[in-house]
């Protein structure tokens, strides 16, 4: 029986050796995410700390894990959003515009960002702008990442004509 007891106590330690290299693996990929964001938005430590929260809470309740969450940030800086667009709204838009239409994370990043920018919407918006191009997505036979991308190539001249977003 000592024997058993002792195989099931070092099954035990490595299993929980296991789980907690994954935890300590995944804490550095979100701060190596988190500092790619710092570089690209120049946020200060408030900003910092808002962005970092904002990727842990949407991660979580959308599924998608703080990294992931985090690397939307970072695209939506790349697109020209302010730290103000991206914690009022444009993180939640564009993980919701990423989920409704099964984009990836960077791509429904971007078409929120473009959105936002070429129509000079608020961060509050972004979800706005995600649930529009889900709708219109659910009433053709189009994806929600051909209107992403019509929006991309056409954006610009419905700008100019004097169109608005919706």
């Amino acid at each position: 029986f000592g024997g058993a007891a002792g195989t099931a106590a070092a099954v035990g330690v490595a299993a929980l050796a296991v789980g907690l290299k994954e935890v300590v693996s995944a804490a550095a990929g979100f701060e190596q995410q988190m500092d790619r964001v710092k570089a690209v938005t120049k946020a200060n430590k408030t900003e910092m700390r808002q962005m970092g929260d904002a990727a842990r809470e949407l991660g979580k309740k959308t599924g998608l894990g703080a990294t992931t969450a985090a690397s939307a940030l970072e695209a939506l800086a790349k697109g020209g959003l302010t730290t103000k667009q991206i914690i009022d709204g444009g993180l939640a838009g564009a993980l919701a515009l990423a989920q409704a239409g099964s984009m990836d994370v960077a791509a429904a990043a971007e078409a929120t960002a473009n959105a936002l920018n070429l129509f000079g919407l608020e961060g509050k918006q972004a979800t706005h702008v995600a649930d529009a191009l889900a709708a219109a997505a659910n009433d053709t036979t189009a994806d929600v990442s051909d209107f992403a991308l019509a929006l991309t190539q056409g954006g610009s001249a419905a700008k100019i004509a004097g169109l608005s977003f919706d």
